[in-house]
């Protein structure tokens, strides 16, 4: 990692965290492996730009400073938009890692948010005009549900799992050709985004990831189903 002053570390600790990137990127190696290609080098020049580009995190500029001012970001953009790697391979491998972590065992809840990113066009997947918070209106932007695992007492969070919202016309038969077309699942059908979540939470469970308790905000705590599912597991 490149200047490790911009984060308030010292030199010698910027290089132990730039160690410990290293050897996660390649415990994480397989998951970008097809029969045929290797990608995960797309995967490490993505996740060393993310952490080291100090102005816009575009896919050019992300290029640009790891692999040098001629880069252009369009084999780092295919790897993220169109390379074959499977996402959920990449989550289940963090649930793991985290099922194995037995000294933060106990003090850990799961948290149940959404988060919307704003979008220039209707052609990326998901998209349409939808709430986003962070602007507090509704916008052009693609929604995701998303699940964290956190303990407070240990200061540790990390992301677990997550799904992207599909809006109902996204899921409709003329749609068909853009949904291949963007690779999405065709067995995929319409769910809120609470119904989303209850699936993701069974599947951190069934990771065994150990957790005390699921939190969320009111869009979600007041859903009469979610809390049904919830207290027929004895998760509430």
């Amino acid at each position: 990692m490149e200047l490790p002053e911009r984060w308030g570390l010292g030199a010698a600790t910027g290089g132990v965290v730039a160690k410990r990137v290293r050897a996660m990127w390649a415990r994480y190696q397989a998951c970008f492996r097809t029969q045929t290609r290797d990608t995960s080098e797309n995967a490490w020049i993505y996740v060393r730009g993310l952490l080291t580009v100090d102005q816009a995190r575009t896919f050019a500029n992300i290029a640009r400073r790891v692999q040098g001012p001629e880069a252009d970001g369009q084999r780092v953009q295919h790897f993220m938009s169109a390379s074959p790697w499977s996402a959920q391979a990449v989550l289940e491998q963090v649930r793991a890692e985290v099922a194995r972590q037995p000294e933060i065992g106990t003090g850990n809840v799961l948290i149940l948010d959404e988060s919307a990113d704003g979008k220039a066009g209707e052609q990326t997947a998901g998209a349409g005009r939808q709430y986003k918070g962070r602007l507090g209106k509704v916008a052009l932007s693609q929604v995701g549900t998303f699940l964290a695992r956190a303990n407070e007492a240990r200061r540790f969070w990390t992301w677990i799992d997550g799904e992207l919202f599909l809006p109902e016309r996204w899921v409709a038969p003329q749609q068909g050709t853009l949904r291949q077309h963007l690779g999405m699942p065709p067995e995929r059908q319409f769910a809120t985004t609470i119904e989303l979540g209850w699936p993701m939470i069974q599947r951190v469970r069934a990771a065994g990831v150990p957790f005390a308790a699921v939190l969320c905000d009111e869009l979600y705590g007041r859903s009469r189903w979610l809390r049904a599912q919830l207290d027929a597991a004895a998760l509430l």
